[in-house]
Parts: C-alpha cells; sequence; structure tokens
C-alpha cells in the first residue's frame, strides 16, 4: 500500500520481480512449462493504516514482459543437511472481519462496515482450529457512532463481556 507520507520512499515506477522459469532449458515455452515468483495481495495488515484492506484498489496487477537478457531469478538456496534442531509446536495466528463501507464523517481515512441501526446485534465467527486455550486471545474492535444521544455497544466473547464501548 502506498504510504501516508508523500517524501516517504517508495519505487516511482514497476519494480522487477525475479521469477523461477520452469522449462526454458529449450528455449522454448511449451505446455508444461510455466513462471513462478513472489506477489504480494493487497489484503494484509498495514501498520501505518491501520488496515487489512487496501486503501486504494481491491486488486494486485503484476506485468509479465518479455525483452532481452534473461531478467531477475530467483536464486536457489541450499538446503541443510543436519536433522532439525528446532521444532515449531505453535504460532501466532489472526483473523479479521473488516468491511470499508461506511465513513460516519465523510471524511478521512477511516471507513466501518456492518452498520448497527435496526439490527443491533450481530455474530461474528472465527474458525482456529487446534487453538491453545492455554494462551490469552487478543481481540481488536474498532467502532464509531453517530447520535444525538448517548450510545453503547457491547463486545462479547464466548459469552463473556469483554467490553463495554460508550459514544
Amino acid at each position: 500500500m502506498l504510504p501516508m507520507a508523500n517524501d516517504a520512499g517508495y519505487p516511482f515506477d514497476l519494480t522487477e520481480n525475479a521469477i523461477k522459469f520452469v522449462g526454458e532449458e529449450d528455449g522454448i515455452f511449451h505446455d508444461n512449462d510455466y513462471i513462478l515468483f513472489y506477489a504480494e495481495g493487497n489484503e494484509g495488515y498495514n501498520q501505518e493504516s491501520n488496515t487489512n484492506i487496501n486503501l486504494y484498489s481491491e486488486v494486485s496487477y503484476y506485468y509479465v514482459t518479455a525483452g532481452a537478457g534473461l531478467g531477475k531469478r530467483i536464486q536457489p538456496l541450499q538446503e541443510p543437511l543436519q536433522d532439525a534442531t528446532e521444532f515449531i509446536e505453535s504460532y501466532d495466528s489472526y483473523k479479521f472481519h473488516e468491511l470499508d463501507e461506511y465513513n460516519p464523517a465523510r471524511l478521512g481515512r477511516r471507513w466501518f462496515g456492518d452498520r448497527f441501526d435496526t439490527e443491533n446485534e450481530k455474530t461474528f465467527e472465527f474458525d482456529f482450529p487446534n487453538i491453545d486455550t492455554s494462551e490469552p486471545v487478543l481481540v481488536k474492535v474498532y467502532a464509531a457512532a453517530t447520535s444525538e444521544s448517548e450510545t453503547t455497544m457491547q463486545v462479547i466473547v464466548n459469552g463473556n463481556e469483554v467490553d463495554n464501548f460508550t459514544f
């Protein structure tokens, strides 16, 4: 995603991605040949904008071109010959529910989804297979309200109230 500050370092033009071309040895692109490259999608947490959704686009584009020279290639790595000495038994995972549909003030970069007006209760389910229930869970909720009177919102996780917002 583009940085907020317009003087932040960011590529001015397209950057070349390294590729792995499987089947290039004979110089002809056959039906079974293919090209691999690493591409970033437009979803993923962006700390600067505090969002999981790209503010500017719903799609990512990559251009494949052919020209003089071989171009950048993915370099092979040497696989370790020794037995593994470290085993990963747990990891941090996250899931999000984020819709950018409403901007209560009609200005700024913060958008919200899931209006609570006539329907004042919603359930969001997240499935984490093999979750370690002995570890704490972090739940983040961003909410906003526009009303002439005081408004409240409860956040309940697994039947337990974890927060109560007052607007």
